[in-house]
């Protein structure tokens, strides 16, 4: 399963979005250098460590959400086509005990779902943290099987993330000859340095039907709090969407998490986390 926003989907011509650099600590780098197409024995060397990249961490730090004590703050915004802000939501809640106290919410415009208010609900998403890496994180990465591996172009560098000096991150990019029909389009995987350990993972895909055409991208991450735990670091969707006689609509939803308090530690971190899930999110099956 595979969750998007409203926000930004599949669009045509000029429009088709360049996602380069908009998220932060995400997407950076967009250049194509010249290194970015290394020899064979290069590539084979990053493409195993891309198989060996382990995101159990990832996992596990949302997870610790069940039992925890946290606030959060959601903000869901839809923008036109010349990327000017048309709506926003938002509101800071505090989550204890399977209960939600919405302390201050805000709103401005009126948001446009068009043919897909009727695919609208409310999504787990806010209430079921623990659920978004299992939604958003695929279990069997197209990118890392050997079967599908001359369809992508893979790099290593040294970059960076709130809260580390220095992560190694891999980027995955669609070989342009062999991999243009894969809807999987880019792929980065932070890693602790010198670790196979996952921090972060930023994924886009792009998509047509006989009905719409989409575009999405997710940046999910987590770093240690203050005794070493891990907890959800921060997680945006931003998806366009391009459908016959419809303009084009594209939405964002960010959750930031603070004062997290994890379950039998008695210590209280403010650390900020995770994008989550409004209800300008939907679920579909993952093609």
């Amino acid at each position: 399963m595979i969750l998007f926003l409203f926000a930004g989907c599949g669009v045509g011509g000029s429009e088709v979005p360049s996602f380069d650099g908009d998220i932060e600590g995400a997407g950076a780098d967009g250049s194509r250098a010249e290194d970015e197409y290394l020899d064979r024995s290069a590539q084979d060397s990053i493409f195993a460590l891309v198989r060996q990249a382990d995101a159990s961490t990832i996992f596990a730090a949302f997870d610790a959400l069940r039992d925890a004590a946290y606030s959060r703050t959601v903000v869901t915004e839809q923008f036109d086509r010349l990327g000017q802000r048309i709506a926003m939501r938002s509101r800071t809640e505090d989550v204890s005990d399977g209960r939600i106290v919405v302390r201050v919410a805000d709103s401005s415009g009126t948001f446009d779902y068009g043919y897909l208010q009727r695919l609208r609900f409310e999504s787990g998403g806010a209430s079921r943290p623990w659920e978004l890496p299992m939604q958003i994180i695929p279990d069997d990465p197209v990118y890392a099987e050997p079967r599908t591996r001359e369809n992508y172009v893979y790099r290593k560098r040294v970059g960076s993330l709130p809260g580390f000096d220095t992560v190694d991150v891999i980027d995955i990019r669609a070989h342009p000859e062999h991999g243009e029909r894969d809807p999987l389009r880019r792929a980065q995987l932070y890693l602790e340095q010198g670790s196979t350990r996952q921090i972060a993972q930023y994924l886009e895909r792009r998509e047509a039907a006989l009905w719409f055409r989409e575009a999405t991208r997710v940046f999910v991450s987590i770093q240690p709090d203050a005794s070493g735990n891990w907890i959800p670091a921060r997680v945006e969707v931003e998806t366009w969407i391009r459908m016959p006689f419809r303009p084009l609509q594209r939405f964002r939803t960010e959750t930031k998490y603070s004062d997290v308090r994890l379950s039998g530690t008695g210590m209280r971190t403010t650390t900020v986390s995770s994008d989550q899930i409004d209800e300008a999110f939907v679920a579909r099956e993952a093609r």
